[in-house]
């Protein structure tokens, strides 16, 4: 977490903005805007050509490289000034949503730990999104087990039946923390895809867990786009920002609104997202299921194909099951 809030994780390929998003990208002293994320800023998000700093439009340039001096050219400490200067135009924009890409990174030849290490000496506001690699470097390096879930929606329950699905997820959930201590990792990481039921069920089982074993335990919510919960009531609304208040970071799979981001396709390639994030030896995703086709047994088939392992609760048969390399 930055300053109390969830870091926000920009998505893994950005190819347009929505309204009040700014794209944040590395630039020249010459401002010539020619390639790569700067490329994209000049035809894309109103970057002006022969700028090479502060607010363009949608867009905001940080100067790393002279181009006439090569990589590595401009001193870390004047990336840092920039860097500053944009957060503190954050601060005072809360409106607005920036949405940070690996400046300095490619051409500029700096590393992701360099730019990291610049961005780390401030407080965030929760309006800057970061790569990646920039929260990775963020967080302290650990051996680390990944935990993911998926599981059918709220709707497919009734009271009784929910009541024990939750508490056998709870079950795997705490077992997992177990096995984990057991294996030696410091961290456990779990994954949510914030849909309402098991996901939304999970993420509130591992936020109560925190703190509770001798293991560190980070949550990231991976959102498939920026109004999941548009359609949803107030109840459930409040309470899924309560939940995303909590996480320690939020992977948005896209930037973009449901229907701009192609609808269930957005729910799909999060399910994929997470599932990828799955690829040691002891991570595993947790499954509750019906066994029933649909959104669930699309993000098993997903997994499967990558021979991830699983474990699966099916609650109408009342039975587990395992696939994949255990």
């Amino acid at each position: 977490m930055s300053n109390n809030h969830p870091y926000k994780i920009i998505p893994d390929r950005i190819t347009k903005l929505v309204k009040d998003q700014i794209f944040v990208f590395g630039s020249n002293t010459e401002g010539r805007h020619g390639a790569g994320s700067a490329l994209f800023a000049r035809q894309y998000c109103n970057a002006e050509y022969g700028n090479p700093q502060g607010r363009q439009g949608q867009s905001w340039a940080i100067a790393t490289k002279d181009l006439n001096k090569g990589i590595r050219s401009i001193p870390l400490p004047q990336i840092k000034s920039q860097i500053e200067k944009l957060v503190e135009y954050a601060n005072t924009h809360p409106e607005l949503e920036f949405l940070t890409t690996r400046i300095g990174c490619n051409l500029a030849g700096y590393t992701d730990l360099e730019i990291a290490s610049l961005i780390g000496n401030f407080n965030l506001p929760p309006n800057i999104w970061l790569p990646q690699e920039f929260v990775d470097c963020l967080i302290e390096d650990k051996p680390t087990l990944k935990v993911a879930f998926t599981g059918n929606r709220h709707q497919k329950f009734d009271e009784s039946g929910w009541k024990q699905v939750h508490s056998r997820l709870e079950g795997m959930i705490v077992r997992a923390c177990v096995r984990a201590l057991e294996w030696g990792y410091k961290r456990i990481q779990f994954y949510s895809g914030m849909a309402l039921g098991i996901d939304t069920a999970a993420t509130e089982i591992v936020l109560g867990l925190k703190g509770k074993y001798p293991i560190e335990i980070n949550l990231t919510a991976a959102v498939p786009c920026t109004n999941l919960e548009l359609a949803w009531n107030k109840s459930d609304q409040e309470k899924y920002y309560q939940l995303l208040s909590q996480c320690d970071s939020i992977k948005f799979v896209s930037n973009l609104t449901y229907q701009e981001a192609g609808g269930i396709k957005c729910l799909n390639a999060r399910n994929r997202w997470v599932v990828n994030q799955i690829k040691n030896a002891h991570d595993m995703i947790i499954v509750i299921w019906d066994g029933q086709p649909g959104g669930t047994a699309n993000c098993i088939a997903d997994a499967t194909k990558l021979n991830r392992r699983i474990i699966i609760y099916n609650w109408v048969d009342k039975n587990y099951k395992k696939l994949g390399n255990w």
